[in-house]
């Protein structure tokens, strides 16, 4: 053991600890490419490093190495391409996140009209409470409107399957809210189980599976989309 400069000890690296390090970052890089593929990638690199490093140490040597092939040439394209590749993930990701979270946002509001009902059934048959849940409805609409507008701007497709369950959601409540209108508000907590209006699991689903084909970084998902929402012209 020596001492550095600032009289830190320094501990000698073990070549069985080196071996250990280098052989874990390159399995890291690897990543999913097979072994023996890998292997001929370092392989030339290693290669083009050492031609390089010997064009470079000697003027007079035989090795020819042309213009833009070097080590460093590779290291700087490859660098280049990297940060752009980088760019361009980040940029698709973020734009992902974004798309994801309006979908989330557009399921929540389509939803809220199946509350609706509760909140109908348990008013206080006031003229001021009722013109209140109207304004509710009014404004939950105009929140319906806005994300089938927003949903439209990334994919008609995806406009056609957001519609397709509001649609959905609206005829499977309009019974209960109807009822619940004709009749007398009443107070207390949640409606028994079963009075909750059904809403068929196969329409969310069906959403729920058309945002992940949507948001899915598989292309070849992407087409399911259209399939699904073909028939709806508008």
């Amino acid at each position: 053991m020596q001492n550095g400069k600032k009289g830190r000890p320094i501990v000698a690296l073990k070549k069985s600890d080196l071996y250990a390090s280098l052989w874990a970052s390159c399995d890291q890089l690897r990543g999913g490419m097979d072994a023996s593929q890998y292997k001929d990638y370092i392989l030339t690199l290693l290669f083009v490093k050492y031609v390089s490093d010997k064009a470079k140490a000697d003027s007079n040597s035989l090795i020819d190495v042309p213009e833009g092939g070097s080590f460093d040439d590779i290291a700087l394209v490859s660098a280049v391409l990297v940060a752009v590749l980088s760019a361009f993930i980040a940029r698709v990701l973020i734009g992902r996140d974004r798309r994801r979270q309006m979908y989330g946002e557009a399921f929540r509001v389509a939803l809220e009209w199946r509350e609706m009902v509760y909140r109908v059934r348990r008013r206080d048959n006031s003229k001021e409470h009722d013109r209140v849940l109207i304004d509710r409805f009014h404004e939950l609409q105009e929140r319906l409107d806005y994300y089938e507008g927003w949903i439209g701007s990334e994919s008609r497709y995806m406009r056609r399957s957001f519609r397709r369950l509001v649609t959905v959601i609206k005829g499977a409540t309009k019974g209960d809210l109807q009822t619940a209108w004709e009749a007398r508000g009443r107070s207390g907590n949640a409606d028994p189980d079963t009075n909750h209006p059904k809403i068929p699991s196969s329409a969310m689903d069906n959403y729920l599976l058309d945002v992940r084909s949507h948001l899915s970084l598989q292309p070849w998902r992407w087409p399911a989309v259209w399939w699904r929402n073909r028939e709806d012209g508008r």
